[in-house]
């Protein structure tokens, strides 16, 4: 008689559903939020989930804390942060209706709307389209013309581009969407660009393992004053350097983790604060023929912008590795002659453009100086 209830349990369980999955988005003013390895705010950041890409996630009514399957990582979100893709496209669905049926002698409110119609496809592209194919042809129509015609200047026509292209055609007309973006981008002289991530692109030897010893550990809100997101928004920066940052990349020794680490060099000062985070990243782990070649461009960066360096070096968002930079750019130099003639180039340099960083400098001397000993 003890086995029956065991019994009884066993089939109960058999039974009981598993956690339904669902598809999201994210929800945050802040244009991202954090996958962490736990469903705490005190579980490490693995990675982050920003505006316009979507995820699976398992709602829990017993939690706060999301379980989140994104790209190659699961973690955790909270559940404030994430917008089924369903509810999505059901508010854009019930706003185009409205949308259509403005009355089109109210500039101000046809204004405000044509606003709102790029951010909900911008926040929200798959739930955009899947609501725009379902609307009947005159609508469809419609919102066609007003896409073409954005009222604002400041619709950033390249990211709701972007987006875009990571979309399958979910219908015969989702294409004219893509199609009257190009037209609006051409009205203001610009030609958009397929700069989309597809994480399916990365080679297998990125493709991150399941304990993080080769993917990005540094996270932050801002670089050099400026939003995360504007750099993860930004067309010009390579895709592999944000698919590292996010927690989706992991170096190897191949031609797409260097061709993005090289980026650091770049004579773009828009974007080589985001090129230094990730490169400064990677130095912090790398090691083996990584390592190596590494070496050269650390040497190459500190040799061109010193004064850019130690500036970064006492900022709180890099944690710039210091020994460990010292020991890549003294195993580049080789030997004394070579440091010599580093150090009279950016004695040079720093008195006569950034003379604050002296006492930084003065300390990083000994470290390269103990490498090279060694």
């Amino acid at each position: 008689m003890k086995i029956l209830p065991a019994v009884l349990l066993l089939c109960f369980l058999a039974f009981t559903p598993a956690m339904a999955q669902e598809s999201g988005y994210i929800t945050d003013p802040d244009g991202y939020t954090n996958l962490r390895s736990g469903p705490s705010a005190k579980s490490g950041i693995i990675g982050i989930i920003p505006e316009g890409q979507v995820f699976n996630y398992y709602p829990d009514n017993n939690s706060d804390w999301f379980k989140v399957d994104f790209g190659y990582r699961t973690g955790y979100v909270h559940k404030s942060r994430i917008k089924s893709i369903n509810i999505a496209k059901s508010e854009i669905s019930n706003f185009f209706k409205e949308f259509n049926s403005i009355d089109r002698n109210n500039v101000e409110s046809g204004e405000a709307d044509n606003k709102k119609l790029y951010r909900l496809t911008g926040e929200y592209p798959l739930a955009a389209v899947n609501a725009f194919c379902e609307q009947d042809r005159k609508i469809q129509e419609f919102l066609i013309s007003e896409f073409r015609s954005p009222v604002n200047d400041g619709i950033d026509l390249q990211l709701i581009y972007s987006r875009m292209q990571n979309l399958k055609p979910t219908c015969p007309a989702s294409h004219e969407i893509s199609e009257a973006l190009k037209t609006a981008a051409n009205k203001s002289g610009l030609v958009l660009k397929n700069t989309s991530i597809n994480f399916s692109n990365i080679p297998e030897e990125n493709k991150p393992a399941p304990v993080q010893s080769l993917t990005n550990i540094q996270f932050t809100g801002t670089i050099d004053g400026r939003s995360i997101t504007f750099y993860l928004n930004q067309p010009r920066i390579d895709p592999f350097s944000k698919m590292f940052y996010q927690g989706q990349f992991q170096l190897a020794d191949n031609d797409e983790t260097y061709g993005f680490l090289d980026s650091v060099l770049t004579k773009n000062k828009a974007t080589r604060p985001f090129y230094f985070f990730v490169f400064n990243s990677a130095v912090g782990m790398a090691d083996g023929a990584i390592a190596e070649v590494m070496a050269e461009t650390c040497l190459e960066f500190f040799t061109k912008y010193p004064c850019t360096f130690f500036k970064y070096s006492i900022s709180e968002e890099c944690r710039v590795d210091m020994p460990k930079w010292a020991e890549l750019i003294a195993f580049q130099l080789n030997d004394k002659a070579g440091y010599i003639k580093l150090k009279a180039r950016v004695d040079k340099l720093l008195n006569s453009s950034c003379s604050s960083y002296l006492n930084e400098w003065t300390e990083f001397q000994k470290e390269l100086e103990n490498n090279l000993e060694e």
